[in-house]
């Protein structure tokens, strides 16, 4: 249990959050341009997670942000306000973006940058993993704007002086008086995912690419949707568990097929592949199993008339392909899952047959034991 916070720590953490909700978070999920405060301490998190914003209009934006977000990837009724493991996640981005703040580069400043990192590494690591249909869809939201924030930046000159601001605005006595002074303006924008993806930044930003790698971690179904930037897929029991609930998966397998499978199909098999050499139990295999039957049947009914089968010369892709086949065989397997319909399974029949003649027979082996192990989910799960 925490221990009790006297009262001017909660005066400094609820002034803290009235800056990060209102002035960050809020703009950063509604997309209009936001302030960062001061690095957020991991031991405000309990705190943070039990306050809303006191601005009405900035809570409203809030919540509806979250909720058209997720709606993207499957159908929401009532989306839960963010739970602990959510403020966690964006308590440890708005540090993250507090880092790519070139002011921190100043003298008696540049230390900070590895306590500050620490803070952020210490909530993601508190956030732990979504356990709720609700909670993945809200973290999906939230990763999803926070990777899509970019820093403005300002040159302006005037007749005597060339002036610059990093993520800020131009103080008004700057840009008075523009004919006068001949005032000159630039404004460039500049992604945060510039200084979160690359490791050649590592030395310098004091490895925030691994900061944000593990922050994207935290969000099961953004790994999931963002398949053709994840070379090194492989299941974990947070994207399992993920899978494990029909409207997510059925969400994930839209989005992936609506954009082009591309090299999704190769990573997904080499990630079931994995999966299975690691004697994964019945109901872990179940969940892969049936997200790469579904993606792999929408992908079929999803094809052109006279399409040409798809490219098996790829091994993992060959392994992708071979369940739908052996769904369609002796075992059946997609009654129990509910998503075909009867007019489609003539077309899915002849697809399947289509991809069994690219097969090799070590592949037609794993596909088929793959099913005699496998404990498909349920077609509905809690929320």
């Amino acid at each position: 249990m925490s221990a009790a916070l006297d009262d001017k720590t909660l005066r400094t953490f609820g002034e803290l959050f009235h800056g990060f909700s209102v002035g960050w978070l809020a703009p950063v999920m509604s997309g209009t341009p936001a302030q960062a405060t001061r690095a957020l301490p991991p031991h405000a998190l309990d705190t943070f997670a039990h306050s809303r914003p006191t601005d009405a209009e900035a809570d409203r934006a809030l919540y509806e942000a979250f909720h058209r977000l997720a709606a993207q990837v499957a159908p929401v009724g009532t989306l839960p306000y963010p739970d602990r493991g959510t403020w966690a996640l964006a308590m440890a981005a708005h540090n993250l973006a507090t880092l790519t703040d070139p002011l921190l580069d100043a003298v008696f400043r540049r230390s900070s940058r590895a306590t500050v990192r620490a803070w952020a590494d210490q909530l993601v690591e508190a956030a732990g993993d979504p356990q709720t249909r609700g909670e993945a869809l809200m973290r999906y939201a939230l990763v999803e704007r926070v990777q899509a924030l970019q820093r403005e930046d300002r040159v302006i000159k005037n007749w005597a002086y060339t002036y610059r601001f990093w993520g800020r605005p131009a103080p008004a006595n700057v840009v008075a008086l523009p004919k006068v002074r001949f005032v000159r303006e630039a404004v460039t924008q500049t992604p945060l995912a510039s200084f979160w993806s690359s490791d050649a930044l590592d030395d310098h930003m004091f490895a925030l690419h691994g900061s944000m790698q593990a922050l994207v971690a935290r969000s099961p179904l953004t790994t999931l949707l963002h398949l053709a930037d994840t070379p090194d897929f492989h299941f974990t029991p947070a994207t399992l568990a993920v899978l494990s609930d029909p409207a997510l998966r059925h969400g994930v397998a839209h989005h992936l097929v609506k954009r082009g499978l591309g090299t999704a199909a190769s990573r997904i098999g080499a990630a079931l592949r994995e999966l299975t050499a690691l004697g994964a139990s019945p109901t872990s295999l179940g969940a892969a199993t049936a997200f790469v039957m579904e993606t792999a049947m929408m992908a079929s009914l999803d094809r052109q008339a006279g399409e040409a089968v798809p490219n098996c010369s790829d091994v993992d892709a060959r392994l992708f392909w071979a369940v739908l086949p052996e769904a369609l065989g002796g075992h059946d397997a997609l009654d129990p899952l509910e998503v075909v319909p009867p007019s489609d399974r003539r077309r899915l029949g002849e697809w399947a047959m289509a991809i069994s003649a690219l097969l090799d027979d070590d592949t037609r082996h794993l596909a088929t034991s793959l099913f005699r192990r496998v404990a498909l989910p349920s077609v509905r799960s809690p929320s």
